[in-house]
């Protein structure tokens, strides 16, 4: 547990480092030598562009890890899906447990149509004119609409589980 942590913190750091000496490469690349009002302006427009680089890195690894959540949901509806078949072929009523599922795909579709609001959101962020204020937007509303229904979807996940051990247990007339 421990070592999972350090290894994100040293990634972290890593990424933050790799976009602070891009950021100085960049602006060491670009200066020229004019006049200092003409410099004003130059470093000003770098320093924007390598702040919306950073923002843009910034919501490219949450969207990773919002798409990462939604996957490993789909293939955990998937494994369910596969046990009620198991389950059907052998004779067993699973249609509490596939209505359930049933509710969870849904809410796994919303978080996916959630998540596609997000990066349309993030585009409309970066190309605002303040995007200080339009991240506030993406950030209070979006983000966590994405979360809220990526949560949904686990729950409705871990429902069904529970309703899926429920109805596979062996009956008492199939275990004398």
């Amino acid at each position: 547990f421990f070592m999972n942590k350090k290894i994100k913190i040293v990634g972290v750091i890593v990424m933050t480092a790799g976009l602070a000496a891009v950021s100085l490469i960049a602006v060491a690349a670009t200066t020229t030598t004019s006049t200092p009002a003409g410099t004003k302006v130059q470093v000003k427009s770098q320093i924007a562009e390598a702040k919306l680089l950073r923002i843009r890195g910034f919501v490219d690894n949450m969207e990773n890890r919002f798409n990462v959540h939604i996957r490993n949901l789909d293939s955990l509806a998937q494994r369910i899906q596969n046990r009620i078949d198991k389950l059907v072929g052998e004779g067993r009523d699973m249609s509490k447990v596939q209505a359930k599922l049933n509710e969870a795909k849904t809410k796994i579709q919303e978080a996916k149509d959630e998540l596609a609001k997000l990066k349309q959101g993030v585009d409309d962020m970066l190309l605002s004119a303040s995007p200080k204020k339009a991240f506030i937007n993406v950030k209070g509303k979006l983000v966590k609409a994405v979360t809220a229904k990526i949560k949904a979807a686990h729950k409705a996940l871990v429902d069904t589980i529970v309703i899926l051990r429920k109805e596979a247990e062996p009956t008492a007339a199939a275990t004398s």
